[in-house]
């Protein structure tokens, strides 16, 4: 499959330099659309994107740096290259272009051997910049995964609760956090050996995941410790999908295992902050576990945390 034209955008209000400068880039093999204008530019972006910009400075409605600044706001985290197009070519007019974010400039009238060079030079620097934002993409993403279950890990659980905390208290909906144990680890562990207990670790990783909805997220905490959060759960309703997962780990066929499982749902009178949330759920997992295991406990003020 070929690969599709590279698109260059083209921004001038002078029709006699982009008719023909637009005309001239299609033979060459670019996918061309143009604006006599900043808005009609920033339309056009909208409309389609753009891999490339050529930007007059001078605009008859906007400042071509404006421009260019909106654009790049728009194109958010992907490099939007901008080759500003100017008949001023004095040293004092580039150096305010290129330190106001533009990435390369060239004088009007364009030799057009020079601006083909110019748009694929910036080209090849956009496709450098997307291979690395691509590349810390997978980076972040992996630091943000436990790698022995493939859940979230607890940076990710922290990450996650933070902003999950900030849209319970804009929106008032409410936020459930569940943290389980398997019962009885160390011993399962000495018993079975590391081999087995990493292969049941992913079994109850998979068997949370199974039972959650959609919308909700499951961590690996730490250790044999599970986390999920489940927003816009009632108290109700997250006691049921507590119930699903205890439920579910209990029905693995691997080897028989049990979790215990704590639950506090915000928001709470008694919950100022996410960091209280995650110890009343910690206090509710202790109350399930001292009153006998392989049980749900929903938090309340009566559970010391």
């Amino acid at each position: 499959m070929s690969e599709s034209p590279a698109r260059v955008l083209c921004i001038d209000d002078d029709p006699d330099m982009r008719l023909p400068l637009a005309e001239a880039l299609s033979e060459q093999g670019f996918d061309v659309r143009s604006a006599p204008d900043g808005a009609g530019g920033i339309d056009a972006f909208l409309d389609g994107g753009a891999d490339v910009v050529l930007l007059d400075l001078a605009l008859p409605d906007m400042d071509g740096v404006a421009v260019m600044k909106a654009l790049k706001t728009l194109a958010a985290d992907a490099f939007l290259p901008v080759i500003f197009l100017t008949a001023r070519t004095d040293n004092e007019t580039k150096v305010e272009a290129l330190e106001k974010g533009g990435d390369d400039f060239c004088g009007k009238p364009c030799s057009l051997e020079e601006l083909t060079a110019r748009i694929h030079a910036a080209l090849r620097k956009r496709d450098r910049e997307l291979k690395l934002e691509s590349e810390s993409g997978r980076f972040r993403r992996l630091a943000l995964v436990d790698a022995l279950t493939s859940l979230g890990n607890r940076r990710a659980f922290e990450t996650d609760l933070d902003r999950e905390w900030a849209r319970m208290a804009r929106s008032g909906a409410p936020l459930a956090l569940l943290v389980a144990e398997i019962d009885h680890w160390k011993l399962f562990n000495e018993r079975h050996g590391r081999a087995v207990g990493d292969r049941v670790l992913r079994d109850v990783a998979t068997a949370i995941e199974k039972t959650l909805r959609q919308t909700d997220r499951a961590f690996r905490y730490g250790g044999e410790e599970f986390a999920a959060l489940l927003p816009d759960a009632t108290r109700e309703g997250a006691r049921r999908a507590a119930e699903r997962v205890r439920e579910g780990v209990a029905a693995l066929r691997s080897l028989p295992i049990t979790i215990s499982i704590g639950l506090a749902v915000a928001p709470d009178a008694a919950l100022a902050t996410s960091a209280e949330l995650v110890g009343a759920s910690h206090a509710a997992l202790s109350d399930a576990k001292a009153s006998g295991r392989d049980r749900v406990v929903t938090w309340s003020a009566r559970i010391a945390r």
